[in-house]
């Protein structure tokens, strides 16, 4: 795993520099040209890389479905996934706590507990 972020990380900055490259700065002094460069490789780059940081599924492990199990306790789920990115309880007092799967909040995992304080639902989005 460390090898394909290390092989993105260096496709993602050898292409931003090639990028940068294709300015035509050539009426520009050669230090001015090299910075204005560096700032449009990196104005590229950054952001990309932390898009891609920021995109990584915050649960982590397996599948957590496989992980939680209808019946856990709240605080079971809690020790076994840590803090839910959301909380929020209905009219009938039924908790539902959701995990974001990316940075977008695209992908969720969703978890209801009922009155008692006991997992009765699941499900992956």
């Amino acid at each position: 795993m460390l090898a394909i972020a290390v092989v993105f990380v260096c496709l993602v900055v050898g292409g931003s520099i090639l990028v940068s490259r294709l300015l035509p700065l050539k009426a520009v002094r050669p230090e001015v040209a090299r910075n204005v460069r560096r700032w449009v490789a990196a104005l590229i780059a950054v952001p990309i890389l932390l898009l891609a940081a920021r995109s990584c599924a915050p649960l982590g492990g397996p599948d957590p479905r496989q992980r939680i199990a209808v019946g856990m306790s709240a605080s079971e789920v809690r020790a076994t996934l840590g803090k839910p990115h959301e909380q929020h309880t209905d009219a009938e007092g039924n908790e539902t706590w959701i995990y974001y799967r990316d940075w977008a909040g695209m992908g969720y995992y969703l978890v209801r507990f009922n009155r008692d304080g006991r997992v009765y639902e699941q499900w992956l989005e």
